[in-house]
C-alpha cells in the first residue's frame, strides 16, 4: 500500500479545514461576504500549499502538518454541533468570529508557515568559514567516489564491509622538479609522494622564497606543500579523475589539522569562460558551486589558502585548451609567484597543445600491472574473466586500463567471450563492454528501487532518455546536468507546437473565470467572462504572432516557485478586492461632496481588480508556464519521462550518472557518454 505523503495531509488539513470554516459561518447567517471570503482564502491557501510542498525543492518537515489537526478537530465539531442544534445558544453568537478563528489556526498559518519554510530554505546562508567550505569539498569527494564504478565493484561482487577509504586500483609516479621519479603504490597516499628532502645547499631560505614550506632544520618538504602546479596525467579511463579526488580528501584532511594549509576546490573547467581572467573565474565557480560567501573566497586568495584542484581541460575545444594553459601560466598570487593549483587532464591533450606549464610536480597514472589485475579479479569472485583474459594479450592490453577492468568486472555476466574475442579492433572492444555494462545495470535487482515492478521504465525506453541526454550533454559541451538546464525551444509558428502555450493560457483563463463567477455568481461572472474572452484572444493573437521571437526555457527551482506563487497571489488579490471594495461600498452611505468621489474612485477599482488580478498573474507566470511548456514538449516528443527527476534518480542509482550536488547529475565517464549518445 502507497504511504500517504504528510505534503497531502497538510494540503488537504488546510483545505477541508477551510470549507468547514466557510460552512459555519454561512450556517450561522454571519454576513455572506464573510463566507465568499473564507471559501475563497481556502482556495487560494490550498493552492499555495500545493506550490510550496510539490515544486522542486519542496518538502514537509517531520510533524509539521500537525499544525491544522487540532483546529480541524474543532471546526468539525462546532459544524455538527451547529446543525444539530445542540450548541449552546448563547455561544451562537460568536460563531463568526469562531470561524474566522478557527480558519486562522487551520488553514491561514499552515499556509504562512510553510510559505515561510520553503522562503528560509532559499535564504540559507552562504558558507562564510574555511571549516563549512572544506566539510562541503570533503562531502563532495567522498559522494563522489562512492558512486564510481570501483566502489560499485566492491558493493555488488566483493564480500567484505564497505569503507569510504576504498585502496586505489592503481599506481602514480611522482616527479618533482629535479628529483628522480617515485613511485606511489595503490596503498599509499598521493601527498605523502609530495614530500621529498631538500637538500642543504640549496638553502631553506631559498626555498621559502619561491613559496615551498620546508621544515628549517631537517630541510624536508613539508607534506601538502603544494608551491606551484602539479599536473595529473593519464590515458583515457585511467583513474585521473578519481586519482584527483583522493588528492582533494588527503589536502582536506590535512587542511582540517593545520589552519594555514589551503583549502582545496574541485572545479570543472567545462565551465570556465575564457573572457575573464582565470582567477575571477575561480572565485566566482567557488561562490557559485558551494554556496560560498564571496568575502571568503576573496581572503582565502589573497592568504594563499584556497588551492584549485581542476578538472575537465579535456571538454574544451583545441583553441580553448590553449587559452585555458596560457591563463593557468600566467596566473599570479599576490606576491607576484605561480598561482598554486592542480590540473587534470589527459596526456595526449597536453602532448597536443603548443603551451607548456612550469611544474612543481607531475604526477602520472600509470596502467595496471597483470599482478595488480589478477588480485583485483580474484577479490572479486570473477576468476573466469581472468583466466579468458590470460589467453588474449588484446584483451588484456584493454583490461589494463581501470576504466575498462571495472566494467568488465561489473558486467561480465552479459559479455560472450567468444563473442568478444572475435571482434577485430580496440573500438570495437570497447563498444561490446560499454554495451554489456548497460544491459547488465538496466537488469541488475536494485536493493532499493526508484519506481515499483510496474511503474519502472523498459529498458530500451531509459536508453532511448539517456541518449537523448548524452547527445544534449554533449552538444552543450556539458559535464554537469540539472533538470532545470533543459534546452532552450524556440516556439514554432506551428498547429503542433502552438497549442502548447494557447492550450495553457486556455485554461489557466478558464479556471480563473470559472472561480470568479461561481463565487460571484454566473450573472456578474458572465459580463466579466468577455473582457477575460477579449484578454485571452489578444495574448493568444501575440502569442500566434510572434512565436518565431519565443523563446521557451527552463528556470531554477526558486525562480519557479516565486513565479507560480507570485501567480497565484495576484489572482487571490484580484478576487479578494473586488470583494473589499464591494463590502465598503455597501457599507457606507453617500453623503456627496469628496465621499462620492472616494466612492466612485473605489467603484473603477472594484470594477478593474479582476481584470488587473488576471492580467498582472498572467505577466508573473511566464516563467513557470515557459518551464511547463518546454516539459510538455520534450515529454510529448519522447525524449524525457514526465517525472525527470525520478528518471535521473533511478538512473543514478543504476550507476550512469553520478549525483554530484543537490538535483545535480554527471556521468560517471565521458567515454560512457559518448556511447550512449552513438547508441
Amino acid at each position: 500500500m502507497p504511504k500517504i505523503s504528510p505534503a497531502f495531509i497538510l494540503i488537504l488539513t488546510v483545505l477541508v479545514n477551510g470549507f468547514f470554516c466557510m460552512a459555519i459561518a454561512i450556517t450561522a447567517a454571519s454576513p455572506p461576504s464573510l463566507g465568499i471570503l473564507l471559501g475563497v482564502l481556502t482556495l487560494g491557501c490550498g493552492l499555495l500549499c500545493a506550490l510550496t510542498c510539490w515544486l522542486p525543492g519542496g518538502r514537509v518537515e517531520r510533524g509539521f502538518w500537525l499544525f491544522g489537526v487540532l483546529p480541524l478537530i474543532a471546526a468539525v465539531s462546532v459544524y455538527f454541533l451547529l446543525v444539530s442544534e445542540s450548541l449552546n445558544p448563547a455561544f451562537q453568537g460568536n460563531l463568526s468570529a469562531a470561524s474566522v478563528f478557527l480558519w486562522a489556526l487551520g488553514t491561514g498559518l499552515p499556509t504562512v508557515l510553510s510559505i515561510w519554510q520553503r522562503w528560509q530554505g532559499w535564504q540559507s546562508s552562504p558558507i562564510a568559514q574555511r571549516s563549512a567550505l572544506l566539510a562541503a569539498v570533503e562531502s563532495e569527494a567522498i559522494a563522489r567516489q562512492q558512486q564510481s564504478l570501483h566502489y560499485a565493484v566492491h558493493r555488488y561482487l566483493v564480500r567484505e564491509p564497505l569503507t569510504e577509504d576504498i585502496p586505489r586500483l592503481w599506481d602514480v609516479e611522482v616527479k618533482i622538479g629535479k628529483h628522480p621519479r617515485r613511485k606511489i603504490e595503490a596503498e599509499q597516499r598521493i601527498l605523502e609522494g609530495l614530500k621529498v628532502a631538500a637538500p642543504q645547499q640549496a638553502g631553506i631560505e631559498a626555498l621559502n622564497a619561491v613559496g615551498v614550506r620546508a621544515d628549517p632544520e631537517t630541510g624536508a618538504l613539508e607534506v601538502g606543500a603544494i608551491a606551484g602546479i602539479v599536473l595529473i596525467l593519464g590515458a583515457p579511463g585511467s583513474g585521473k579523475t578519481t586519482t584527483l579526488l583522493e588528492l582533494a580528501g588527503d589536502l582536506c584532511d590535512r587542511a582540517r589539522q593545520k589552519e594555514l594549509e589551503p583549502v582545496p576546490v574541485v572545479l570543472d573547467l567545462a565551465h570556465w569562460r575564457d573572457q575573464i581572467p582565470l582567477l575571477t573565474w575561480i572565485e566566482e565557480e567557488v561562490c557559485r558551486k558551494y554556496n560560498v560567501n564571496p568575502k571568503l573566497v576573496r581572503e582565502l586568495l589573497a592568504e594563499d589558502r584556497l588551492l584549485p584542484l581542476l578538472d575537465g581541460l579535456d571538454e574544451l575545444e583545441g583553441e580553448r585548451q590553449e587559452h585555458c594553459l596560457k591563463e593557468i601560466a600566467q596566473s599570479r598570487r599576490q606576491n607576484g609567484q605561480a598561482l598554486p593549483l592542480v590540473l587534470c587532464t589527459r596526456m595526449d591533450t597536453y602532448q597536443l597543445r603548443q603551451t607548456r606549464l612550469r611544474l612543481y610536480a607531475a604526477v602520472g597514472v600509470q596502467p595496471l600491472t597483470m599482478n595488480q589485475i589478477e588480485r583485483y579479479l580474484l577479490a572479486s569472485r570473477s576468476r573466469e574473466l581472468w583466466e579468458n583474459l590470460q589467453t588474449d594479450p588484446t584483451l588484456f592490453r584493454l583490461a589494463k586500463t581501470p576504466l575498462f577492468l571495472n566494467l568488465m568486472t561489473v558486467a561480465y555476466e552479459e559479455i560472450l567471450i567468444h563473442s568478444w574475442k572475435r571482434l577485430k579492433t580496440r573500438d570495437e572492444r570497447q563498444r561490446y563492454v560499454f554495451n554489456a555494462y548497460i544491459r547488465r545495470q538496466l537488469s541488475r535487482e536494485m536493493e532499493k528501487p526508484i519506481y515499483s515492478r510496474k511503474a519502472e521504465p523498459p529498458a530500451e525506453q531509459t536508453k532511448l532518455w539517456l541518449r537523448w541526454l548524452s547527445g544534449v550533454m554533449g552538444e552543450g559541451n556539458q559535464r554537469i546536468f540539472s533538470p532545470e538546464s533543459l534546452p532552450a525551444l524556440r516556439l514554432q509558428p506551428t498547429g503542433k507546437q502552438l497549442q502548447y502555450p494557447l492550450a495553457l493560457l486556455g485554461l489557466f483563463i478558464i479556471l480563473y473565470a470559472g472561480l470568479f463567477a461561481l463565487i460571484y455568481g454566473w450573472e456578474v461572472g458572465g459580463i466579466y467572462g468577455i473582457l477575460f474572452g477579449i484578454i485571452a484572444l489578444s495574448c493568444g493573437g501575440i502569442i500566434a504572432l510572434k512565436a518565431s521571437d519565443i523563446e521557451l526555457t527552463t528556470t531554477s527551482p526558486r525562480t519557479l516557485w516565486q513565479s507560480a506563487i507570485a501567480s497565484v497571489s495576484c489572482c487571490l488579490l484580484g478576487f479578494l478586492s473586488f470583494q473589499l471594495i464591494g463590502a465598503i461600498l455597501s457599507a457606507v452611505t453617500p453623503s456627496g461632496g469628496w465621499v462620492m468621489y472616494l466612492l466612485s474612485v473605489l467603484f473603477f477599482m472594484g470594477a478593474t481588480a479582476p481584470i488587473l488580478g488576471l492580467v498582472a498573474g498572467l505577466i508573473t507566470g511566464i516563467p513557470w508556464m515557459k518551464h511547463l511548456i518546454v516539459r510538455l514538449i520534450l515529454w510529448r516528443r519522447g525524449d524525457i519521462p514526465w517525472n525527470y527527476s525520478r528518471f535521473l534518480e533511478y538512473v543514478s542509482q543504476r550507476l550512469f550518472l553520478q549525483r554530484v550536488g543537490w538535483q545535480q547529475y554527471r556521468f560517471i565517464h565521458e567515454l560512457l557518454r559518448d556511447r550512449l549518445s552513438e547508441s
